[in-house]
């Protein structure tokens, strides 16, 4: 049976519980700092909403570590079958993944608690969705499989132990993890929107990430670093931060755990009882509530939800904008206002990330630089004493530096064609013994290849990545 969420009727008055942080969230969406939407449940009972910065309704956001709350339902529904226990070490499930600290093998509940004593176990990007063989291969060559701490010692949050979390649950369950997932959780709720891998109408209302792009403010990611949008992260793999859905949807899931309808009394204790760090199956456990966030910067999505076990109320912000590109994160601005607490100043953030958004917003097509280089060089054959060539050359290169979106063929002519002009100028330079005007067009030539090595370097590492399984192979070599 589905979950129902049921809707208020419409007021335009905003509930005493909320006026703050309604207050902060349209601040923030004046400033050009927020867009998403915000909702909050009171027994399942919509009380209060609010879509920010021109966000479409029915809009569907990606809702990142969000999703290793998900996982953990799963988790818990499948030990309730006895298709696993959270004792279960992790090499019972998959051979492979043979994590050990001396005697002392890994667990299931480790891996759900972020005890387990590895790293964040990341890599990547990748062109096109891995297998879980291709992102182990991944993990071990990059020497990710080394355990730091004793299983159980402390806390390390880990995004790839919760990848091997959703590989125990697909192997235990013979099932793709999108299907578990589904069958276990999302239509049991009534979850419609919520996905790993969203059809083509959810993906046409997915609202688009943002970054913080300096002078220019929000801009959407995709047109700000187009090299990451094919790595995106929609993986039957990914239980860690995979899932896209709406607010509502997760008000319904975290109904769902609330009111016993997802689990049992026992399995719901055991789910929220913390390990180290106040961190649970899926959740970080407060006095009186319990809550989980996301992120995915590059993509430009930042997420927060918190429910009370014990009590009625559930809140759900979900953001199209990179949480770190503000002072104050989503949880804090939520909590501080629903707390009747001083909120603090809310500021973007001028980071080096931003300001290379920012550049790469000024990017012009590679064949645009070929036109005109050809032109400098024109201008160098009819004119070889003008100082035109010369200090055009070097201003480009100085501004390229902050390109890396400019294209592997952009690159390489940029370069080449720089390098050609320098060599004209030399020529006519030494045929009409102006020896200085030779050094300024390699002077030139040399600021217009400084300013485009970075960029070459970083797109031709791309376009290794876009083939993973030749981007391990190389990592292997270089291994031995």
């Amino acid at each position: 049976m589905w979950l129902l969420l049921l809707a208020a009727p419409a007021s335009a008055q905003v509930p005493d519980r909320y006026v703050a942080l309604d207050s902060a969230l349209a601040d923030l969406e004046s400033r050009g700092l927020l867009v998403g939407e915000v909702v909050a449940s009171q027994h399942g009972i919509e009380t209060y909403s609010r879509r920010l910065g021109g966000a479409p309704e029915g809009g569907r956001y990606r809702i990142g570590s969000i999703s290793k709350s998900l996982t953990a339902a799963v988790v818990m529904s499948l030990s309730e079958d006895e298709a696993l226990t959270l004792d279960d070490p992790l090499v019972h499930h998959v051979p492979e993944a043979d994590l050990a600290f001396g005697d002392e093998l890994v667990r299931l509940d480790h891996l759900m608690h972020h005890t387990a004593g590895i790293g964040p176990m990341v890599v990547g990007p990748w062109a096109r969705e891995p297998s879980f063989a291709q992102w182990w291969t991944g993990i071990e060559v990059t020497q990710q499989t080394v355990m730091h701490n004793p299983p159980g010692s402390s806390f390390d949050y880990s995004n790839g132990g919760y990848v091997l979390l959703t590989e125990a649950t697909r192997r235990a369950s013979q099932q793709d993890f999108e299907a578990l997932l589904r069958a276990r959780v999302l239509d049991p709720l009534g979850m419609a929107d919520t996905a790993l891998k969203p059809a083509t109408e959810q993906l046409a209302r997915e609202v688009p990430g943002h970054l913080w792009a300096g002078p220019l403010g929000l801009q959407p990611a995709r047109q700000l670093l187009p090299h990451w949008m094919p790595h995106d992260l929609r993986w039957d793999i990914s239980g860690d931060g995979g899932v896209s859905s709406t607010p509502r949807d997760l008000v319904r899931f975290a109904e769902g755990l609330r009111t016993g309808q997802l689990l049992s009394d026992e399995s719901r204790a055991q789910l929220l009882t913390p390990a180290l760090e106040k961190y649970a199956g899926g959740w970080v456990v407060e006095d009186d509530f319990v809550w989980h966030n996301g992120a995915l910067s590059p993509l430009g999505y930042s997420s927060y939800l918190r429910w009370e076990p014990d009590g009625a109320e559930v809140v759900v912000l979900l953001a199209a904008v990179d949480l770190s590109s503000l002072t104050t994160d989503l949880r804090t601005i939520v909590d501080e206002a629903l707390a009747q607490r001083a909120l603090p100043q809310v500021q973007p953030v001028h980071t080096l990330p931003g300001w290379i958004a920012f550049a790469s917003a000024l990017y012009v097509p590679w064949w645009l630089g070929l036109g005109v280089l050809g032109v400098f060089a024109a201008a160098s054959a009819r004119a070889s004493r003008s100082g035109l060539l010369s200090g055009s050359m070097t201003a480009l290169g100085a501004s390229l530096l902050f390109l890396a979106v400019a294209g592997i063929r952009g690159v390489i002519l940029a370069v080449l064609g720089s390098w050609g002009v320098a060599v004209l100028r030399w020529r006519n330079a030494a045929n009409e013994r102006h020896p200085g005007w030779a050094l300024r067009a390699v002077g030139a030539a040399c600021v217009l290849t400084f300013g485009l090595a970075w960029s070459f370097v970083v797109v031709g590492m791309y376009a290794l990545m876009r083939d993973p399984w030749s981007f391990n192979e190389l990592l292997q070599q270089l291994a031995q």
